[in-house]
């Protein structure tokens, strides 16, 4: 496994180099930190573009994969906050995602040829170790196997988003505005669930649509056009779903109008929309590969 990142500039050395000793000072039970996707490959991307009026401004994340001594901390939203609030108090300016996974998990996911974890047990970069553990050897899927997956995440996940989005339409024609929202949030979740199975083989425990809704942007950019964010008013209203998770049902003072989720359910149905476009796409050249 690569442990170099001279490939990188030197102020993106730098801020893994903090990043690795903000994490490893607080968390003893961290037994490895790889570096994964567009900045382990060299493909990082800081771009910022125009379309149809709108600018859109794309930067790659940091991928890392934290690996613990122990499975069931990566389940634990208290411990899964620290982690991610210690890098965030770092003083970086790449920003940095997580994936947080015991090492017994990991090498099941590797021995289980999960695409996303493979890839990192071939591409990742090794940035930090006690030396203690060893990550297992990836078992390669067949096509078949790849293609079978794909399209049986697909249908599940597809089949339940717009199951969420029928229930949505039900409750916001009964002017059960808080509950729509929810039922929104799910939709938005489940579309990404459907994209990342498809694409990754692998979805995080994460109801975060703003993490997970990166991730997806970066398996293909025309993904960014969902939820434009370059205004006051389209970021208030990703981010009343986003909260529509807790505060639309437990929180009395969260409020959303009709015209909110009006404006949100259309950004929502261009989601479905590029989903299952972009997934058939994907499906098809899966198939193919079967063919050669």
């Amino acid at each position: 496994m690569k442990t170099s990142t001279d490939h990188l500039p030197a102020h993106k050395q730098a801020e893994l180099k903090a990043i690795v000793q903000a994490i490893t000072a607080e968390f003893k039970s961290v037994e490895m930190i790889l570096l994964f996707g567009s900045y382990a490959r060299g493909e990082q991307v800081e771009d910022t573009y125009v379309k149809d009026g709108g600018i859109y401004e794309y930067r790659s994340d940091f991928d890392l994969l934290i690996v613990l001594t122990h499975s069931g901390k990566e389940n634990n939203a208290a411990f899964k906050h620290k982690v991610n609030q210690a890098i965030r108090n770092t003083p970086i300016e790449t920003p940095a995602r997580t994936i947080i996974q015991g090492i017994n998990s990991v090498n099941q996911l590797i021995d289980m040829g999960s695409p996303l974890f493979n890839d990192i047990r071939a591409q990742g970069i090794m940035l930090y170790t006690t030396g203690n553990f060893n990550l297992g050897n990836p078992r390669k899927l067949k096509p078949q196997e790849v293609l079978r997956n794909a399209q049986e995440d697909f249908a599940y996940w597809f089949k339940s988003a717009n199951d969420f989005l029928d229930t949505f339409y039900y409750d916001f024609g009964k002017d059960k505005f808080n509950q729509a929202a929810f039922d929104l949030h799910q939709v938005t979740e489940r579309y990404y669930a459907a994209i990342l199975m498809v694409f990754t083989g692998y979805k995080a425990k994460d109801h975060d649509i703003e993490s997970l809704g990166t991730q997806v942007n970066e398996l293909d950019r025309r993904f960014e056009e969902v939820f434009p964010m370059n205004t006051d008013v389209e970021s208030h209203h990703f981010y009343l779903l986003k909260a529509a998770y807790v505060d639309a049902r437990y929180e009395k003072n969260y409020k959303i109008t009709k015209e909110e989720l009006q404006y949100l359910s259309a950004r929502v149905e261009l989601l479905k929309e590029l989903t299952e476009k972009i997934c058939q796409q994907k499906i098809e050249v899966l198939l193919k590969a079967c063919k050669v």
